[in-house]
């Protein structure tokens, strides 16, 4: 292996600028902070989504979605994967000085057993519209099927959560239809047993769905030697379609040059772990991954037998290479967005 890319959400943190590299935090993070400090740094802010699929080299285009749902149906469905989809994720939506804020799955619990009554309510309601929503291996993501493209362009849950909802609508040519579809939408599932059920027990109500993603499968080339470890979704279904089925994410980058073969190239998705927004949970996860994997592969770097690792985390590209590592006059700091 030559060149290592790490996709590691949430490595900031909630609270990253409380780190600093004291007496009590030097041995725990100090990998890691010499490998920030050393790289070469591109901020665009590109989510989650969108990384992932340029790692691909899936682009997006000027009035249409990247074709998010129908890649991840390839990881939550055996077949049917022709045709155009639609991702319709179930979210809760709080009135809050006349705005609407937006909080996604990560934000809420949900069952299987929920989910499939809510899309049965949903389906048996929307029939006359031609319309069926259909449940994923996970219960919080949702899909509908699109008859022709759909000229919209949408936001990803995630980039929406915990804000308001108005500035991120659907816009472009059809996005009119996906907007009336969402009020219908909450009108039916103002009034539904599993929502009664749910605020019974003090959760919040799944009250809309918030549709994003839409599009057909995308060609995906093959990148020769390369590699691909993890299980989320949207990396799943572009590793298929590129030709090389993702493996179970290692438990270290000891056991990841195991694995790895005659691979030159390898990607690790890693998953965002929940818990990830308390202080302590997060100081955790950095000591583990410096420990776990910063650490040797810095090593690596140093004697030169691995070229380069390209590390991805909340919009920013961090690059490292052997020879940037002679940077010495950058001193490792606080591990800060």
């Amino acid at each position: 292996m030559s060149r290592l890319t790490l996709v590691v959400p949430g490595l900031f943190g909630p609270h990253a600028d409380r780190l600093r590299l004291d007496a009590g935090a030097e041995h725990r993070f100090r990998a890691l902070a010499i490998l920030l400090a050393r790289a070469a740094r591109v901020d665009d802010g590109a989510c989650y989504e969108t990384l992932i699929c340029r790692l691909f080299g899936v682009e997006e285009e000027p009035e249409y979605d990247l074709p998010v749902a129908a890649i991840t149906h390839l990881a939550d469905f055996i077949s049917e994967h022709g045709g155009g989809w639609m991702r319709a994720d179930p979210v809760h939506l709080q009135p809050d000085l006349g705005k609407l804020i937006l909080f996604d799955g990560r934000s809420y619990s949900l069952g299987m057993n929920e989910a499939r009554r809510l899309a049965s309510d949903l389906n048996a309601a929307l029939a006359t519209r031609a319309i069926e929503i259909k449940v994923g291996r996970d219960p919080k993501r949702w899909y509908v099927r699109l008859e022709d493209a759909a000229a919209v362009k949408t936001w990803p849950p995630s980039a929406v959560a915990t804000r308001d909802l108005g500035g991120f609508l659907p816009k472009g040519r059809d996005a009119k239809r996906w907007v009336q579809l969402m009020n219908e939408v909450q009108m039916v599932l103002h009034d539904t047993a599993v929502n009664r059920e749910r605020e019974d027990r003090g959760e919040p109500a799944i009250n809309s769905l918030w549709f994003w993603g839409a599009g057909s499968l995308p060609p995906v080339a093959a990148v020769p030697g390369r590699a691909v470890w993890g299980a989320e979704p949207i990396m799943t279904g572009l590793a298929v379609l590129g030709g090389c089925a993702p493996s179970r994410l290692p438990g270290s980058f000891g056991a990841l040059l195991e694995q790895a073969g005659s691979a030159t190239e390898c990607l690790v998705v890693f998953p965002e772990e929940q818990g990830a927004h308390d202080h302590q949970v997060w100081l955790e996860k950095v000591a583990r991954l410096n420990r776990d994997w910063f650490q040797p592969l810095l090593t690596r770097l140093r004697l030169g037998r691995l070229k380069r690792v390209d590390l991805y985390t909340e919009g920013c590209h961090f690059e490292i290479t052997v020879k940037s590592l002679w940077r010495l006059w950058r001193r490792p700091g606080p591990i800060t967005p």
